[in-house]
């Protein structure tokens, strides 16, 4: 049976398929390094982890020929936790029960079980839970992680453990929390003043922002294709494509011109993740990302002249980057902010059809998707869009 990884990397990469394998993994590796937070698991919070190690190990066999997501062991006083974690898969039959027994038969008292599920399906769980067992979900478990690193970094000790002289405990706490909440699992965050005016001015600052690429959209010479629409799965992304007719190597393999605006910078090679601007080519297809990012050459120059060659809702994107702050000193007036905007977003996307990388091989181009009709209710998403997924 495989111990625990060493490192975050190792553990996100130890198991090819993504999904409870990997979290667990991911979990292991923290609750190897991290004595405090692995006590807590025990229900011990308030023990003396000075002089405590444990031994954690994953995918451990069992009897019944079934293995055990997750076993951490206490050499000092000979605790054993066993643990089985769970996401959207079922239970198999008996699997818990079975476990329970075995664990009992060789350890007795001295071994805990808790089994671990998304917060949704807690009750469910619980309705149902044999004797021994205790449930818990990936929230408390990132509530715990997060109690930990307030005693060893104060209330900001998140900030604290992305600084370069971060302590090494800080930094697998955050990255374990980041990663559950990345994956829907946890939110740590709470509703403060920040989020109290975002909202309150939510209505006006997205009208006005459809509002700017509707501007701009009649200061640039293409014909607009599609929107301004927002995502639908993604109100932080408003997007509007033109028609091209010149042949340009883009358009050759089934590219269009784009111009958007997202809540952060995904796209950007050197991200910042503050509101920009998006202005470039759109490729239908990740494949051009592959073929694109293994020209040196063209990527440098393309690179140069501040485009980011990057991936994102099963596209591959040629975009350079706009800040929404950069736009402001530009003019005093909304209108001479769209033409602004719409003279920088069309330099973009004809400067990339003279970047040409030469003859590509690629996919048969296919015939873009026509508009969809607008329903009553409000914009529809464009089909050809899922969600970002950039590396």
């Amino acid at each position: 049976m495989p111990v625990s990884a060493t490192s975050l990397l190792e553990a996100a990469t130890r198991n090819s398929i993504a999904g409870e394998d990997r979290l667990t993994e991911v979990v292991a590796s923290v609750l190897g390094s991290v004595p405090e937070l692995t006590d807590r698991l025990f229900g011990d919070e308030r023990r003396d982890t000075s002089q405590q190690q444990f031994e954690v190990n994953t995918q451990v066999p069992t009897h019944g020929r079934r293995r055990l997501d997750l076993e951490v062991v206490s050499p000092l006083d000979g605790r054993r936790l066993w643990c089985e974690n769970k996401l959207w898969a079922a239970y198999s039959p008996n699997q818990l029960e079975d476990y329970g027994e075995e664990a009992h038969a060789r350890w007795g008292a001295a071994c805990r079980l808790l089994t671990i599920v998304p917060a949704a399906r807690l009750r469910e769980i619980t309705s149902d839970l044999p004797e021994g067992w205790t449930a818990a979900t990936w929230e408390w478990l990132s509530e715990q992680a997060d109690a930990v690193g307030r005693g060893a970094g104060g209330p900001r000790w998140r900030d604290a453990a992305t600084a370069s002289e971060s302590i090494a405990l800080l930094r697998q706490l955050h990255e374990l929390v980041r990663y559950l909440e990345m994956e829907g699992f946890a939110s740590l965050r709470p509703m403060g003043h920040t989020e109290i005016v975002a909202v309150s001015n939510s209505h006006e600052s997205l009208t006005l922002v459809e509002e700017m690429l509707d501007r701009a959209s009649t200061y640039i010479s293409m014909h607009t294709a599609e929107g301004p629409n927002w995502r639908t799965d993604d109100y932080g992304v408003c997007w509007l494509t033109f028609d091209d007719s010149s042949g340009a190597w883009p358009s050759a393999i089934d590219g269009w011109p784009e111009l958007i605006v997202a809540d952060r910078d995904e796209w950007a090679r050197s991200r910042i993740g503050e509101p920009a601007f998006g202005a470039g080519w759109t490729i239908s297809g990740e494949w051009a990302f592959d073929e694109l990012r293994g020209r040196a050459d063209w990527r440098a120059l393309v690179e140069s002249e501040g485009f980011s060659v990057g991936r994102g809702w099963q596209n591959t994107r040629i975009f350079r980057t706009l800040y929404m702050a950069e736009l402001v000193p530009y003019g005093v007036t909304f209108d001479q902010q769209a033409s602004r905007l719409a003279e920088w977003a069309q330099e973009s996307i004809e400067r990339l059809i003279a970047l040409d990388p030469g003859q590509i091989e690629g996919p048969p181009a296919r015939r873009r998707r026509k508009r969809p009709v607008q329903a009553e209710a409000g914009p529809v998403e464009d089909p050809s869009e899922t969600p970002i997924d950039l590396p």
